[in-house]
């Protein structure tokens, strides 16, 4: 039987916020059955994983997310090179999201065909916020992990309504977009409300060194690492108007066109629609 050795590259895990580095795993014939790429950007930490995931690196797997999840409280899986999983990975994978608990907000991002397969085999795909692609987007969260994944630009994403009066964040993919909304909620001004208020997109282009408008959310939205920002007004299937917002962590980073086509493709299975004119700020 073979054993198993860890090779750990360029580590930088000394620090809470820093857990980005290479972990290549390398078993006695020097094959390479597992790698795992961790990044950490302005909203969360990134774990990018290629090879397969079974007994033999299950627990090395379920170590790097640990780490992760006690550094930061976004945090995404990325399995799409994941080229086999057993039900060791599956455990391993559920261990990881037992541990996140209210920590941290974890998800796949994008994940390989075996790993669908098996998810979707134990009905586990919701957990972890992972859409299926061939299914229409008949939810909240799955149009915003379409929109995350579909639109160039956008990291990350959510839906503010105005209830009885007061606009409340619904549906977000992480903390950075909820902390995004309240910061215009806080200063009752920010390109979201202005969305729901004139029935316009509004695509702030540049957050900071912009012009003018919206000060304290711009000073809030650049101390979360966003940069840029889109705005679209949508009307619900009971005639109510809300705004879904996409953030972006670059200037100018997406294309209003891009969001429009995305939207008139999903938002009929909501029961939704919308129809404005655009405002690039």
């Amino acid at each position: 039987m073979s054993t198993v050795s860890i090779q750990q590259i360029h580590p930088d895990v000394a620090e809470r916020h820093d857990v980005s580095g290479h972990l290549h795993i390398v078993d006695d014939d020097g094959v390479q059955p597992l790698a795992i790429d961790t990044t950490v950007g302005p909203h969360g930490v990134r774990l990018a994983v290629a090879g397969e995931l079974d007994v033999s690196t299950a627990s090395q797997f379920g170590h790097a997310v640990s780490a992760a999840v006690m550094s930061d409280t976004s945090v995404g899986l990325d399995l799409r090179n994941v080229t086999f999983i057993d039900s060791s990975g599956l455990v391993a994978l559920l261990h990881s999201w037992t541990d996140a608990g209210g920590r941290a907000d974890l998800t796949i991002v994008d994940a390989s065909p075996s790993v669908r397969r098996l998810l979707e085999l134990t009905n586990l795909q919701a957990k972890f916020g992972l859409e299926d692609p061939e299914s229409p987007v008949d939810t909240t969260q799955a149009l915003l992990a379409h929109l995350v994944r579909c639109v160039p630009g956008c990291t990350t994403a959510s839906i503010l309504r105005v209830q009885r009066g007061v606009p409340i964040t619904t549906d977000a993919v992480n903390h950075v977009a909820r902390a995004s909304d309240a910061a215009q909620v806080a200063s009752d001004a920010g390109p979201s409300l202005a969305a729901i208020r004139r029935c316009e997109t509004i695509a702030l282009d540049r957050i900071v060194g912009g012009p003018g408008r919206y000060e304290e959310f711009r000073a809030a939205a650049a101390s979360l690492g966003i940069e840029s920002m889109v705005a679209v007004p949508v009307r619900t299937e009971d005639r109510t108007t809300i705004a879904v917002n996409l953030y972006a962590d670059r200037p100018g980073a997406m294309d209003v066109r891009a969001i429009d086509d995305v939207l008139d493709q999903r938002l009929p299975s909501l029961g939704w629609a919308r129809g404005d004119v655009t405002d690039h700020s």
